[in-house]
């Protein structure tokens, strides 16, 4: 059930790599997508890491992957932001496809940061980017795509993350009779939980 989503994961990983550990990292959105890459982030070593979530259902199951990260709305980051205009990261790593917080990630990037645009936007819609600031900063963007070479590498990243990451229950996976698609759908809306699984 997570062997797809993270094949796109690791064909990210393989475009934003390499991350030095030590890195300030952040994570926007805490949906499943999110979660998984806490989890690879925490995989390799990576420590410096703050997740931005405005549903607090949704940062507690990121708090049950004991990682250690720092958990924030997006009003406690902008807090932190105003109150320390160094405030500032590495990498931004978007799984929210939210385009204003896109946008607000990428005015938290440090000179030589990077955007990984891996939350789907909607089509029809856009962000506000200044080619002078990207010169000036030496920002890299990038978005990701489904790779179907990637597959292997996931059933690798299974392998290395084991029970200690890929349980159901601290990811916010729950598991639905078919019958109970409706049910499973409201929750989805709500974000109280991350990911749906049907058992046939």
């Amino acid at each position: 059930a997570l062997a797809e989503p993270l094949a796109c994961l690791a064909h990210g990983w393989d475009l934003l790599s390499p991350v030095p550990v030590g890195s300030r990292i952040l994570v926007i959105g805490a949906g499943i997508i999110g979660n998984l890459w806490v989890s690879v982030l925490h995989l390799h070593g990576h420590r410096k890491v703050t997740v931005s979530e405005p549903n607090q259902t949704r940062l507690n199951y990121v708090k049950k992957l004991e990682t250690g990260f720092k958990l924030l709305t997006p009003d406690q980051l902008r807090k932190n932001r105003d109150a320390d205009p160094n405030y500032a990261f590495e990498v931004v790593i978007d799984c929210s496809g939210f385009c204003p917080a896109v946008e607000y990630g990428l005015s938290l990037l440090t000179k030589g940061g990077k955007l990984c645009c891996f939350g789907i936007a909607p089509p029809d819609k856009t962000i506000s980017v200044s080619p002078f600031e990207l010169y000036a900063r030496e920002i890299t963007i990038f978005a990701v795509n489904v790779n179907p070479f990637s597959m292997v590498k996931s059933v690798g990243f299974i392998e290395a993350m084991g029970s200690r990451y890929i349980d159901y229950e601290r990811l916010g996976v729950q598991v639905f009779p078919l019958g109970s698609y409706q049910q499973a759908l409201d929750l989805l809306k709500t974000g109280t939980i991350a990911k749906a699984i049907f058992q046939l």
